[in-house]
């Protein structure tokens, strides 16, 4: 059985909660095959056999647009395994292998992390072990413009550890994030140069403004000057008359 709590999308990214349980289950298996499938050459061959009285493990994670992913997550396992394969597929996007053996008894508990900017991702896992045991995997793939590579650990005898490393380089996610960065900032600066555009035209209109009303005071200023003028004038030539007037009736 398992619980997903699945991913909700917002408009800067995403959050993911994924949990998964599974109790008293048992399995054993051998196969080996070699042939196409979906245009690709696969081989694989392995044989394993296992009890799990309860495993449990999930991760969490928050993912931002255009920037990269971090998580953290869980794992615990009760049970027992023993067993080894081995795969190969070949492909025209691309090659992958990986390996993996060993047995092992026990309880193992760990905790894990994940990080990815920019196409590129890393994951860790590290935890202790209560058993009797070892086993081991690696794996490595180059597919659809990805490149992964890992491994991964145990060995316990009462007590161990257990260890799990994994990177991986997305180079067409790297190039479309890359893009996506620069777009953000190519409209950031353009929505920059449009207010910077904005504000010089709304100086430029006050400047006018300030002209059109210092050129309006100007001229009424003249006006009045003049006007004022004009009536002094007046006055002077109405008292000069009249001071003419006086002085020829001196000699009158």
């Amino acid at each position: 059985q398992g619980v997903n709590n699945g991913t909700k999308h917002y408009g800067w990214g995403s959050v993911s909660n994924q949990d998964h349980m599974v109790e008293n289950g048992y399995h054993a298996s051998a196969w080996a095959r070699a042939g196409f499938k979906d245009d690709r050459f696969v081989a694989a061959a392995g044989a394993s056999a296992g009890v799990v009285k309860l495993h449990m493990k999930g991760h969490h994670s928050v993912t931002v647009n255009n920037l990269g992913s971090i998580g953290a997550g869980y794992e615990f396992f009760s049970g027992s395994y023993v067993g080894a394969e081995g795969n190969l597929s070949i492909g025209r996007d691309g090659v992958s292998a990986n390996v993996s053996g060993g047995a092992f008894a026990g309880t193992t508990y760990g905790i894990n992390a994940s990080a990815e900017v920019l196409g590129v991702g890393a994951e860790a896992s590290a935890g202790w072990v209560v058993g009797v045991g070892a086993k081991g995997s690696a794996h490595a793939s180059f597919k659809d413009g990805k490149l992964s590579f890992g491994v991964n650990g145990t060995l316990a005898l009462g007590i161990g550890v257990h260890a799990n490393l994994n990177f991986s380089v997305d180079f067409k996610k790297m190039w479309s994030d890359i893009k996506g960065i620069g777009k953000a900032v190519g409209n950031l600066a353009k929505k920059g140069f449009n207010a910077l555009v904005d504000g010089a035209k709304a100086v430029g209109s006050g400047i006018a403004k300030a002209a059109k009303a210092v050129g309006k005071g100007v001229k009424k200023a003249a006006e009045k000057v003049a006007d004022t003028a004009k009536k002094a004038g007046k006055a002077i030539k109405k008292k000069a008359k009249k001071a003419w007037k006086k002085i020829k009736g001196w000699f009158s």
